[in-house]
């Protein structure tokens, strides 16, 4: 990556009259990449070296390697971002839409749904696609993203998409990218989670540290000892307002500018159900950060200082994205594919 001066030399020496923005304010950002959106989108023929897919279209059984998120559609179906690619199931078998629709064949690592009901999907190389429910649109460097590598995305509360890369904060609005940068770059420029406050600035989860985005400026979020958060992983806004953080520093709250601390383990993953309870994935008991518990907090225990919480299950690997369905069944992605618990067992569809 570039040092974030030399960049922004590069960038106002090419385009001259295009908008470059800066101060002197070490939490000052950047915009460079505005650009408007080609009807002709750029191709990634390459095959990913880590993919490891497969040429089969539909199975009754799910993928049975990294499934890294997955997110319940409005109408119904369950989609999944794995290493096998973009995966559809619609409740009796599993469609794999890479493979359908015979696109770039890369690990799909973050999905979304927005207002309109289309499919945004990131993933490791291949950057970004949208599903409008009958064809898939790729984005890349070449229409404006600040990398290929897409870590994670949400959506505003005026529509715009964010997108978080390996290499900086990305917005898409009326056909174009705006891209920004942190003032260091490099892992805080590395961006895993984005949610939205209510005064309309962005909190975003970084490898490096955990940041406010009021549209202007990053400035770092620090504990209340003053210390700040290494490795963000995972951010929750929950219904009643709390700010849920995870990460490399543990699993922390934070509501009413007060900040709780809940757990020193690796958190990587929050999710908040419909009933307000918090599920995590943590870093198993003996804190083997390759191996996680799946673990729910009950809402009437948070977000007191101390809680106690039930684990749920002890797994051999990692958990990834968890969500619950409309059926209130809660769903997560491991290192071998996606499981379903119904709160009494669980289906891994292998």
């Amino acid at each position: 990556m570039m040092n974030i001066s030399l960049s922004l030399l590069l960038t106002c020496f090419w385009l001259l009259f295009t908008q470059c923005k800066t101060n002197n304010d070490n939490t000052s950002h950047i915009v460079v990449n505005e650009k408007n959106i080609a009807s002709s989108h750029s191709k990634i023929e390459k095959i990913d070296s880590y993919f490891n897919g497969h040429n089969q279209i539909k199975s009754q059984k799910g993928p049975t390697t990294i499934t890294r998120n997955v997110i319940e559609a409005s109408e119904g179906t369950i989609w999944l971002a794995t290493w096998e690619g973009i995966i559809q199931y619609n409740g009796k078998e599993f469609l794999n839409l890479t493979n359908e629709y015979d696109i770039s064949r890369y690990r799909a690592f973050t999905l979304l749904e927005d207002r309109n009901k289309n499919i945004w999907i990131g993933t490791v190389g291949a950057g970004l696609f949208r599903f409008d429910g009958k064809d898939f649109t790729q984005f890349t460097m070449k229409e404006g993203l600040p990398s290929n590598t897409i870590g994670c995305l949400t959506e505003d509360a005026n529509g715009s998409i964010w997108i978080g890369t390996l290499k900086g904060l990305s917005n898409y609005n009326e056909n174009k990218f705006t891209n920004y940068y942190t003032p260091n770059g490099g892992n805080d420029d590395d961006m895993n989670s984005i949610i939205q406050n209510s005064d309309g600035s962005l909190w975003i989860g970084t490898r490096g540290k955990l940041f406010s985005f009021d549209g202007i400026k990053f400035t770092e979020v620090n504990k209340k000892d003053g210390t700040g958060f290494y490795n963000t992983r995972t951010l929750v806004k929950s219904k009643n307002g709390t700010n849920w953080i995870g990460g490399q520093s543990g699993l922390h709250s934070y509501t009413g500018n007060t900040f709780y601390h809940h757990s020193e383990k690796f958190v990587g993953y929050i999710y908040e159900d419909r009933g307000g309870n918090i599920w995590v994935s943590q870093s198993s008991p003996d804190s083997n950060i390759n191996n996680m518990s799946l673990i729910k907090h009950q809402t009437t225990q948070l977000p007191n200082r101390t809680t106690q919480s039930e684990i749920i299950l002890n797994e051999e690997g990692q958990i990834f994205g968890i969500i619950e369905d409309s059926s209130r069944n809660i769903w997560f992605g491991t290192e071998k594919g996606i499981c379903k618990y119904n709160h009494e067992v669980f289906d891994c569809f292998r």
